[in-house]
């Protein structure tokens, strides 16, 4: 996506496209979640876009295509004649004379700006209160005071206690909207589980299977699976397996494993001693499993120190090539 988005807009600063990229991922539907979107599903609503997030009106934003069409809708809100760039930009509000002209002239706002005043002396009034007692000593009464002056413990006690319905109404929907998308991925992953099992049905203990070699626990002329049974089911699920050469210490999955379509080795053909699988590789192998041994002995090559005569092979021409003597050939 964010390669595509690079070439369409023909720029190699990837970084700018991140957000872009980002935003059509979490409002893009999703199959797992009942098809709605991650940030729907976060938020119960869709992204908010383009002037949504203005006080205009939501029938009078959806209608707008232009900068005048903005303009026109601003000075029928605000009832002026000129309209500038301050205008048009969502106003800040600090405080009680940080409130514009523009934002008391809107009826939506027109009710609210009393109370903010109130808020704002109720709290300056509290901190006066505040400062006195911590000047006089009074360090009880100063915290007694900040706690009930604290305006995040009194933001949460509105948000619990908060009778509006519209708040109502979006947590409901909020609520409605993540248990639809838990049911979605809960069904999903069902119907995963039940075609994996369609596909490759469970084994019992004496199945005969092949353990997949790698290509670093092999040679080059080694066989790619090993042999070995099932010896043991786990309490997970998971598949212990006994070989000729010994039980691999580690439990495998059922992904992990192919059926044998004949029986080739049978349980109590096995050998109960645990070991690693490259161990059970190397003693599997004719060869002596991965890479090949090499020694750069500078005597006949006669004892156990020689690392070819301990593995049980002669030495090649990668040994000591200046060396005569060598008796392991």
């Amino acid at each position: 996506m964010l390669l595509a988005w690079t070439i369409d807009n023909g720029t190699s600063n990837w970084s700018e496209g991140l957000r872009f990229v980002q935003l059509l991922k979490n409002s893009s539907p999703d199959r797992n979640l009942q098809n709605k979107t991650p940030y729907e599903v976060l938020f119960g609503e869709k992204p908010r876009l383009g002037l949504q997030k203005t006080f205009l009106p939501k029938e009078v934003a959806d209608v707008l295509t232009t900068e005048e069409e903005l303009e026109s809708a601003i000075r029928e809100m605000t009832g002026a004649e000129d309209v500038d760039d301050e205008a048009m930009a969502v106003p800040e509000m600090t405080g009680p004379e940080g409130i514009t002209d523009e934002v008391m002239a809107i009826p939506e706002l027109t009710g609210a700006a009393e109370p903010v005043a109130q808020d704002v002396m109720a709290v300056d009034k509290e901190d006066v209160a505040v400062s006195a007692d911590l000047e006089t000593g009074d360090e009880e009464s100063a915290q007694s005071d900040c706690s009930q002056a604290d305006p995040r413990s009194q933001e949460e006690e509105n948000d619990n206690t908060s009778d509006d319905p519209t708040v109502a109404e979006h947590m409901k929907k909020l609520r409605a909207c993540r248990a639809e998308a838990s049911l979605g991925q809960e069904t999903s992953s069902a119907q995963m589980l039940s075609s994996s099992n369609a596909k490759q049905p469970s084994l019992n203990v004496g199945d005969c299977v092949l353990l997949p070699v790698s290509e670093f626990d092999r040679g080059r002329l080694d066989a790619r699976n090993i042999p070995g049974v099932v010896s043991k089911i786990t309490e997970h699920g998971a598949y212990r397996i006994a070989t000729k050469h010994g039980v691999v210490k580690t439990a495998y999955s059922r992904n992990q494993l192919q059926k044998a379509d004949c029986q080739i080795l049978k349980l109590q053909d096995t050998n109960p001693a645990v070991s690693s699988f490259r161990k059970i590789a190397t003693k599997h192998s004719a060869h002596g499993g991965q890479g090949y041994a090499k020694c750069a002995c500078q005597t006949s090559c006669s004892s156990k120190r020689c690392a070819c005569r301990k593995s049980g092979t002669l030495c090649h021409s990668h040994c000591h090539p200046k060396n005569s003597k060598c008796k392991n050939k």
